[in-house]
């Protein structure tokens, strides 16, 4: 038998030419694909954040069925019967931790004399940095804001004994409001409280948004509009020790923070808004929407578009003229 022999032909290799080539298109390739990837992953967070405000909002809704329709009470410094602690707040274990679970206690320990809050899992907005809780209860949602010595009596929004103007800056509501897929019950908020025993030597794990927003200011300057919250009272908190370091609030200080919303998150990464910059609310009706800091501003006049209701009031507190 004979075989037959098979010429060898030499083998052909990759000019550096095609190699370069070939290296250029895979970086046009990723350069066209990474922002995509961002933007959706970046998108992906801002659903997951809606979908954490909206079992928030419906927990809310629970707690109103269990009490008159009323929302949970935000007072400082009162004793709470039940506990026998300080505060009575929305977001307290004895309030929202009946409809919620707890998933980050790291907020006020055990053996504090206020009460623990509710922190973690759907208390969480993914891009809130070293996130404990993101988010806040509408001011004028509270079902008591105040307690009058003089009468022994709590007082409601709108009819606080120690300040005659708030009455003109809104007035409170219940779960039964009128247009409640227009008037917000919680927001995004600032992370303005450190997790307990945080220092300078043993940074935070944990930030924590305050109970309420929303009490001072025009409805339009709560948005950021015109000069926007300049009263330092609207951030107080642990933020400002510049020894512990504001993860989110770099830079800023409690008269220029502005606006109690962080619009930043979603859409804008300047500090401390920007009119592209978006947040997440739930509205009292259970909805969730998303809406960009242009979007309720009017940014010629500063006032509120009315998009989102602070509380019924808005239109009178902002155009008092008109009415």
């Amino acid at each position: 038998m004979t075989r037959s022999v098979q010429p060898e032909y030499p083998r052909r290799a990759f000019t550096l030419i095609e190699l370069l080539v070939v290296v250029a298109v895979i970086s046009i390739l990723i350069g066209i694909l990474l922002p995509a990837l961002s933007k959706a992953r970046r998108s992906g967070m801002t659903t997951k954040c809606a979908s954490n405000l909206h079992q928030l909002v419906i927990a809310l809704t629970a707690y109103t069925s269990d009490f008159d329709m009323k929302f949970p009470p935000n007072l400082d410094r009162i004793r709470d019967t039940e506990t026998g602690k300080s505060g009575m707040w929305w977001y307290d274990v004895p309030r929202l931790g009946r409809y919620m679970p707890q998933f980050d206690d790291s907020n006020l320990n055990f053996n504090n004399v206020k009460n623990q809050t509710v922190g973690g899992g759907s208390m969480m907005c993914p891009e809130h940095p070293l996130a404990g809780r993101s988010y806040a209860m509408n001011y004028w949602a509270s079902s008591a804001t105040k307690y009058d010595v003089s009468t022994g009596t709590f007082a409601t929004p709108g009819r606080n004994p120690r300040d005659a103007a708030e009455s003109e800056r809104g007035k409170g509501f219940d779960g039964t409001v009128g247009r409640a897929s227009d008037v917000m019950l919680v927001a995004e908020a600032w992370g303005l409280f450190f997790n307990e025993g945080a220092s300078a030597a043993n940074p935070p794990k944990a930030w924590f948004a305050a109970a309420d927003i929303g009490d001072l200011g025009k409805p339009g300057q709560r948005w950021g509009g015109g000069t926007g919250i300049t009263d330092a009272a609207a951030f107080a908190g642990q933020w400002v020790n510049s020894s512990i370091g504001a993860i989110e609030m770099k830079g800023l200080t409690r008269t220029t923070v502005k606006t109690y919303v962080p619009f930043y998150r979603h859409g804008a990464r300047e500090l401390p808004l920007h009119v592209d910059g978006a947040a997440n609310f739930g509205m009292v009706d259970g909805s969730v929407r998303v809406y960009r800091q242009r979007e309720l501003v009017d940014q010629a006049t500063g006032k509120t578009t009315l998009r989102i209701l602070w509380s019924t009031y808005d239109k009178d507190a902002e155009f008092p003229s008109e009415n």
